[in-house]
């Protein structure tokens, strides 16, 4: 699944940039971004209801792509390999009205395997665009996989997040053809799949700062 995601991010970003010679303005570029994701995960076993509550913090490196057919309006696309850093957890279980509840932390020398990529992908519009700067806003389609192992187990788990989401980009103008960017991409994944079973939802904030070139 996570090639899949590569190669639709991968092809999502090179045709747009293969299109930009035709168009009033296009950017390629690189960054660095820190995802920050609270989750609810809902379930019942055995008589008893089970909710898990987590957030994260994460670094993530990415391309991202944006391409304007007019002055005002174009697509872009966000694109993050996701290592996270710090994973808290709060698990509270209820049963014949009794609840129990503990919380944890755990960090990323936890598991010999923790990553995952996420992308955003959507229509985009300039709400100021100048020779110097250009400022953009933009609602998408996000999806975000995740694949963990912790030390001393046998089996992977792997999640597949779905959703919507939206980005603000503002891109500062470096001679010619170069720029800075920073911006921040807000997503809601609605439907997961947790080890192929649904239930549960996520909040993802990811500000970031990058650069690149631009057409």
């Amino acid at each position: 699944m996570k090639k899949l995601i590569l190669a639709v991010g991968f092809l999502a970003v090179m045709g747009i940039s293969s299109i930009t010679a035709e168009v009033k303005y296009g950017s390629f570029g690189a960054h660095i971004s820190i995802p920050m994701t609270f989750g609810k995960l809902t379930n019942s076993i055995d008589g008893e209801d089970w909710t898990t509550r987590s957030n994260s913090t994460s670094l993530g490196i990415g391309i991202d792509a944006l391409t304007l057919f007019s002055e005002r309006v174009g697509i872009f696309v966000d694109m993050d390999f996701v290592i996270p850093l710090r994973i808290k957890n709060k698990v509270s279980v209820t049963a014949d009205g009794v609840e129990l509840s503990e919380t944890y932390t755990q960090k990323r020398s936890d598991y010999t395997t923790l990553s995952g990529f996420q992308f955003l992908i959507g229509p985009v519009f300039a709400i100021l665009h100048s020779e110097k700067n250009l400022l953009t806003v933009g609602p998408g389609i996000h999806m975000r996989t995740l694949k963990s192992k912790p030390k001393g187990s046998r089996d992977d788990s792997s999640m597949m997040g779905l959703g919507l989401g939206a980005a603000i980009h503002d891109t500062f103008s470096l001679g010619q053809h170069g720029y800075i960017k920073a911006g921040c991409d807000f997503d809601f994944d609605f439907f997961e799949l947790r080890d192929g079973d649904s239930g549960g939802f996520d909040f993802t904030l990811s500000p970031y700062i990058g650069g690149g070139f631009r057409f």
